[in-house]
């Protein structure tokens, strides 16, 4: 696929299955974070705001995102209830990421997918998938442009996607900002949004338990290969110890990586369902998303995991010896 093409292609599909549609349903990925909620929130915003029937279905998220506008939108009951004509999955790589929306999937008449990871899959009839762009808030973004005879911007969907294109770059300073993030960001702070409030929020504020599960993963941290592989781990244990929940672990990997001399890291942690453990992944410079795509995961370049089905040591054994693998064929 002609990834210069196939964006603005997509877009016109999407631009046609809003039109047709009357009943939607939007969702992000599994324990969703800044992006995602920012892009389901502004794009559900905005669809109301032009007479459609939207709901949004989303997993319990971190406290510090209830900066982001939008909350009315959730759907407070079970997804299987819901019977819609469209079904849009944002920010999700791939049909696994979904979570409880996923049966969604094949009851809606049209399946729309929105997303910038470069592992996406392609899940739906519709896939409008950018992976040079920053965040699919800035995908949306460009998509209600092309809406905007219809739909107005104002100071809640532009607060949205402010929310999610500061937090995907680490405000704005990842190597995924480029011109035209930095422009969506101009154009949004036109509307007068807390750039400030949400900025400090999302980059800055803790609450107890993250700081709680911090604190673990710090105590929990074994450096290899010299410092150059980082690598920390949150078990059961400590989840129910520390009164932490999954949405409290987001920035662990991102924290650790940046541990001076560190090349690569990772963060393990127990499911309390027992299902396995959950792998995130870091990098300074090197690719990983190859690692996270080999063990059915994916994601961007320097930032990617995925779900592994044994034990937290099988894991630990497993990814570290990939990134050690990694590491010396560089």
């Amino acid at each position: 696929m002609n990834s210069d093409i196939a964006p603005i292609a997509a877009m016109r599909d999407v631009i046609e299955a809003i039109s047709a549609s009357t009943n939607l349903v939007i969702t992000g990925h599994r324990t969703p974070d800044g992006d995602a909620i920012g892009a389901v929130y502004a794009l559900g915003m905005a669809l109301r705001s032009i007479g459609k029937d939207v709901r949004v279905v989303l997993e319990e998220y971190n406290g510090r995102f209830s900066v982001i506008p939008g909350r009315e939108l959730l759907y407070g009951g079970e997804p299987h209830e819901l019977e819609p004509d469209t079904f849009f999955a944002l920010d999700c790589g791939s049909v696994e990421r979904m979570g409880a929306a996923v049966c969604l999937l094949k009851k809606a008449r049209c399946t729309v997918n929105i997303d910038h990871h470069v592992s996406n899959t392609m899940f739906a009839q519709i896939n409008h998938v950018d992976s040079l762009a920053s965040s699919t808030c800035e995908i949306v973004f460009r998509i209600l442009n092309e809406l905007d005879s219809a739909c107005v911007f104002n100071k809640d969907i532009a607060s949205a996607l402010y929310a999610g294109i500061i937090y995907d770059t680490g405000g704005l300073r990842h190597n995924s900002t480029t011109l035209a993030t930095m422009d969506a960001a101009r154009r949004l702070m036109e509307f007068d949004i807390p750039f400030t409030r949400i900025y400090n929020e999302l980059m800055h504020m803790r609450t107890l338990t993250e700081i709680k599960a911090m604190d673990r993963a710090l105590k929990n941290l074994y450096l290899l290969e010299d410092g150059a592989i980082a690598c920390t781990y949150i078990t059961c244990d400590d989840l129910n110890e520390t009164g932490a929940i999954i949405a409290d672990l987001g920035d662990i990997c991102e924290y650790v990586v940046n541990i001076a001399g560190v090349q690569l890291a990772t963060f393990i942690y127990q499911r309390l369902d027992g299902k396995g453990c959950k792998v995130s992944m870091r990098s300074k410079k090197i690719p990983i998303n190859g690692i996270a795509q080999h063990l059915g995961g994916g994601g961007h370049s320097l930032a990617a995991g995925s779900d592994f089905g044994g034990t937290l040591e099988q894991a630990q054994q497993v990814v570290t010896g990939m990134l050690r693998e990694l590491l010396w064929t560089e």
